[in-house]
């Protein structure tokens, strides 16, 4: 029975490994059938900055400076509506020349100039730039409280992956103690059969519990890693 439970242990780890292939394959735009050569080991865990530049980094999310121009176009929409009930100033001017002949070329009586100057008043505009100054003032208000919300969810999003990194080291910590313990009873336990004090089968468990052990402070160093990297993505780095 444990032999094919071994087994199937075996068969999901293959089917995990292959699914992770593909998957990494997809994320890096590779044919799914070409080949990966993956180097590193587990106890690589990614250096991450002291906790204050990481809460400073927040601001310098995508999603973050996104709502910021978001807000920033919205009141320059209510700077251009504003705009619209000023008064307009304009000055032209108009030069004219005609002359038939060559020898009253420089006469002056053949020239002429116009001057003017319009004032344009919106007085019937106020209604309709109240209207879109408005709208532009709920927009902003909107990105306000979107910029307000995205940069919650965001220290939400970094509290949470910090926490589960430092219980990812511990995790980690407390597991590379239980291997040596593992070690430990191993060594005992060989002892032991070579005198004859236990069997094969219990000898085969001591073999069998350090490699469980083993296992499982491996996912630990792996859930290490994912942890750090979740702290990167949700700082903005």
């Amino acid at each position: 029975m444990e032999l094919a439970n071994a087994r199937a242990k075996l068969i999901r780890a293959k089917s995990t490994a292959q699914v992770a292939y593909q998957a990494l394959r997809t994320v890096l735009s590779l044919p799914q059938g070409g080949r990966l050569a993956l180097v590193g080991t587990l106890d690589e865990v990614p250096q991450l900055p002291a906790s204050a530049v990481l809460e400073g980094a927040v601001l310098a999310r995508a999603d973050v400076k996104a709502i910021g121009a978001q807000k920033e176009m919205a009141e320059r929409s209510v700077s251009l509506a504003l705009a619209e009930l000023k008064p307009m100033v304009a000055f032209t001017g108009n030069f004219q020349y005609q002359e038939d002949g060559l020898s009253r070329l420089l006469n002056a009586t053949n020239r002429s100039y116009q001057f003017g100057l319009a004032v344009q008043v919106p007085l019937f505009a106020a209604p309709s730039v109240a209207a879109r100054k408005a709208a532009a003032s709920a927009r902003v208000r909107q990105a306000e409280h979107g910029a307000r919300a995205t940069l919650d969810a965001a220290r939400l999003e970094l509290a949470s992956s910090s926490t589960e990194l430092e219980a990812s080291r511990e995790i980690v910590a407390t597991q590379q103690k239980a291997v040596e313990l593992a070690r430990e009873s191993l060594s005992i336990a060989e002892v032991s059969y070579e005198n004859g004090v236990i069997t094969s089968t219990e000898l085969n468990d001591a073999r069998l519990s350090l490699l469980e052990t083993e296992w499982e402070l491996m996912q630990a160093k792996y859930g290490q890693i994912v942890a750090a990297a979740r702290t990167r993505y949700a700082a903005g780095l």
